[in-house]
């Protein structure tokens, strides 16, 4: 029954990923390799009566893996997982929309958390992390002449998180970009925003370092 229903909501909505291209990235065995770095995310659905938490590595094989690790009912769960699996020696990051999202009033009660260091995610990155997880999917697009050149992500079946990357409806934000849209999907969207998030975490660009400054060659006409 619930496989029909399912099958029933997709068949109202788009997906928002190239067709066939969420479906090749299936992979039941995949997994981030062994000692790799994970990153977390959390969301809440627009009603705020569920909530999921997804993680993102490397897989042995370069590629990315991503995996809704935990999806419930309600919120006050979120606290007591996290902070079975926070670090105090080797804090987990965790990514978080900051505002205007159900998970933002959840920031600072996650970020007090002992070995828990959230990274809000707002602005220009919820449009250029979405995006980036777009593109890791297309990567996997049947379509060979449509595909995106980058590395793919890999995930494992998943009933929730399958149904959310068939329906999601998605927003615009700005001239191109977009985010997707919790409030118009058919369905709930968070295990794939959490997921989204992981992916947009563990690939995240650290900052660039001031660059020092040296005498060149040229200095005597003020080139540097």
């Amino acid at each position: 029954r619930t496989e029909n229903l399912c099958q029933f909501v997709e068949s109202l909505s788009e997906p928002p990923f190239p067709v066939g291209a969420w479906d090749a990235g299936i992979d039941p065995e995949s997994e981030v390799k062994q000692g790799a770095p994970v990153a977390f995310a959390v969301d809440i659905s627009e009603d705020r009566a569920s909530s999921a938490i997804a993680a993102c590595g490397p897989r042995g094989d370069g590629q990315w893996h991503v995996e809704l690790i935990a999806c419930q009912s309600g919120i006050a769960w979120l606290e007591d997982w996290l902070r079975d699996v926070a670090d105090p020696a080797s804090p987990v990051m965790v990514a978080m929309q900051g505002k205007g999202a159900p998970a933002s009033s959840m920031v600072g009660v996650i970020d007090a958390i002992d070995g828990i260091n959230v990274v809000e995610v707002a602005g220009a990155d919820i449009a250029g992390w979405t995006g980036r997880f777009y593109d890791a999917v297309a990567a996997l697009n049947p379509d060979e002449s449509a595909r995106s050149d980058v590395v793919p992500v890999r995930h494992r079946p998943q009933p929730a998180l399958d149904l959310a990357a068939n329906v999601a409806k998605t927003r615009l934000m700005g001239d191109s970009a977009w985010a997707f849209d919790r409030k118009r999907s058919p369905a709930d969207v968070s295990p794939l925003v959490a997921c989204a998030y992981a992916f947009g975490l563990a690939t995240r660009v650290p900052e660039k370092q001031k660059k020092t400054k040296f005498d060149s060659a040229y200095a005597e006409h003020g080139v540097r």
